[in-house]
């Protein structure tokens, strides 16, 4: 249980070095276009900083390669059938054997082995955030500003939606929350 712990951890770590890079990067821009004196120094600073937590980002998504088999039954249950095929493979072979063997390219593989990590950052993204595991990104942002205390118009105004949209996303909220309490027991 520790070490699928470990592989939870890598993957949430990796997220969150992902997104400092990114903030990083976003002030980098803004430090570039004031008027400050410093700001040509400043930016190269920021810039590092943010190339070093993308380095880190990277070193941990190759621990998480060789740490597939430490994953929860939760986490794996996130992955298709071919995503899970590639992963286990993945654990043995390189890439190009690994195509061969599934009959596919290289880049399918490299595709499928992107969006199981993808769905194991936003997994942990999700799980940090106390957002409700498998939303889209639309019933996150509905998700948090529902659990804000935000009035329907406030929401639907602020995500430029109707209200039967909101009503049908927070009722496909409600029954994920259910199917999710539902899975796990």
């Amino acid at each position: 249980m520790e070490l699928r712990n470990a592989w939870s951890s890598y993957a949430s770590l990796a997220c969150q070095y992902r997104e400092t890079a990114k903030r990083l990067k976003d002030n980098s821009e803004i430090i570039k276009k004031s008027s400050n004196i410093d700001a040509d120094i400043d930016t190269k600073i920021v810039s590092q900083m943010a190339k070093e937590a993308s380095l880190i980002a990277d070193d941990l998504h190759k621990k998480i390669l060789y740490s597939y088999n430490m994953l929860s039954e939760e986490e794996l249950s996130l992955f298709t059938d071919r995503q899970r095929e590639v992963l286990e493979l993945r654990q043995k072979y390189k890439p190009k054997k690994v195509a061969e063997i599934l009959g596919i390219t290289s880049d399918e593989v490299f595709n499928i082995y992107k969006q199981a990590l993808k769905k194991i950052e936003k997994y942990n993204k999700q799980k940090l955030s106390n957002i409700q595991i498998g939303l889209s990104p639309q019933q996150e942002k509905i998700y948090i500003l529902y659990s804000k205390g935000k009035k329907y118009t406030e929401i639907a105004n602020e995500l430029n939606i109707s209200i039967n949209t909101l009503k049908k996303q927070l009722n496909r909220i409600k029954q994920k929350r259910v199917t999710n309490l539902y899975n796990f027991y």
